[in-house]
């Protein structure tokens, strides 16, 4: 008997983590460079007044090298998400060694004080996932927290996908709940 897309998601799932557990920490580091320098040579990353950025597990596109050299995000505002029940809010972040805290999962997020924004006001976020396919369907981790946000009617963000080019997929199992990102960038 076939799986159904719930089964198949969490195969597909263990096996997305366990191939990028087993990338070496110097090639994500290079793929990272090569994914963040196509990023900020899009029209739309130097259009972006306003970003949402993820803060990344110690398998993920290293987002963090972002705030290296402090030119990069001089000119935007820069939000992270943070759980607020079942849902993400925005919030407001200059300094991500201070700000952002560990929580569950091997997760960081802003404190729970950090000052939030209106979902309206972000224009461009990028979101993570454990597999895209090149049309924007996502694969997420299992908790349905960027599914919900980008099913919420005031996020009207740009909204771009950020993986390693092995995570892009042909196809991907999906449920009715499954949102998908504007576009997808690779390495």
């Amino acid at each position: 008997m076939m799986p159904g897309p719930s089964e198949a998601k969490n195969e597909l799932r263990a096996r997305m983590r366990a191939r990028l557990a087993n990338l070496p920490p110097a090639a994500r580091q290079e793929r990272t460079a090569r994914l963040l320098a196509r990023l900020l040579a899009t029209e739309r990353w130097r259009a972006a007044q306003s970003v949402l950025l993820f803060a990344p597990l110690s398998v993920e596109p290293d987002l963090d090298q972002l705030w290296l050299d402090g030119t990069k995000l001089a000119d935007k505002h820069v939000f992270y998400p943070r759980m607020d029940g079942r849902r993400l809010v925005a919030c407001a972040v200059s300094a991500p060694a201070h700000e952002l805290r560990p929580i569950r999962w091997g997760l960081r997020e802003p404190a729970s004080d950090a000052p939030t924004t209106a979902l309206a006001e972000i224009g461009l976020a990028l979101i993570p996932g454990l597999a895209f396919t090149a049309a924007g369907s996502r694969l997420g981790r299992g908790g349905g927290f960027y599914d919900r946000l980008l099913a919420e009617p005031d996020f009207r963000a740009h909204t771009v996908g950020l993986c390693f080019d092995f995570q892009l997929l042909p196809s991907l199992p999906l449920e009715a709940h499954d949102a998908a990102v504007g576009e997808v960038l690779t390495d």
